[in-house]
């Protein structure tokens, strides 16, 4: 019955940790898109800084000692998200992080941890919804989902193939699969 109680405590202490962690994130993640938007040239407007067109390397800023490319804005789940530039497990408690690619050759893969204020709720995203990602000098690059598919968590392969303009994916809660957003750009008239 000790052990019962002993297992018992050590679960609660670990969602708590768990909670507190997600908490965190969210705050630090929050203040850091901040930061970001009133450092981007016209962010939110339909403005922008540089041509995209022109650019041979996607330009980052750095905050607090970490380099970040830009933000990232869902509408339909009202998140945004400022997006790391370097991939590693450990920045994925700060933000979401580029994994692959570059929003330049529309090819980007982004990894995010699955908080729920950060990529925890795409599987709620649909076909058509919208999503938009502005670098860090204006540059605004519209997405639409086209679709949504669940891949083996030790697939690596599956996630980097196809011609997709933008990838989003997280783990799901058992952390043994990948919920994967697959993306298109949509180019304005």
């Amino acid at each position: 019955m000790a052990l019962g109680a002993l297992l018992l405590v050590g679960a609660l202490a670990l969602t708590c940790f768990n909670i507190f962690d997600e908490m965190r994130a969210d705050k630090q993640s929050e203040q850091t898109a901040s930061i970001l938007q009133g450092i981007i040239p016209g962010y939110g407007t339909l403005g922008g800084g540089y041509s995209a067109a022109t650019a041979t390397e996607m330009q980052s800023v750095q905050i607090d000692g970490q380099d970040y490319i830009g933000v990232l804005d869902i509408p339909s789940l009202d998140l945004s998200l400022p997006i790391l530039k370097n991939w590693d497990y450990s920045l994925l408690r700060l933000a979401p992080c580029c994994y692959e690619g570059s929003i330049l050759d529309n090819s980007m893969i982004i990894a995010g941890h699955n908080y729920r204020r950060h990529f925890g709720m795409l599987s709620q995203l649909q076909a058509g919804d919208s999503i938009v990602f502005t670098d860090t000098v204006g540059s605004i690059y519209t997405y639409k989902v086209v679709g949504l598919e669940t891949l083996n968590g030790n697939d690596a392969l599956k996630m980097e193939e196809g011609n997709w303009d933008l990838t989003l994916f997280t783990c799901t809660l058992d952390g043994n699969n990948r919920v994967t957003v697959r993306c298109e750009r949509v180019i304005s008239p």
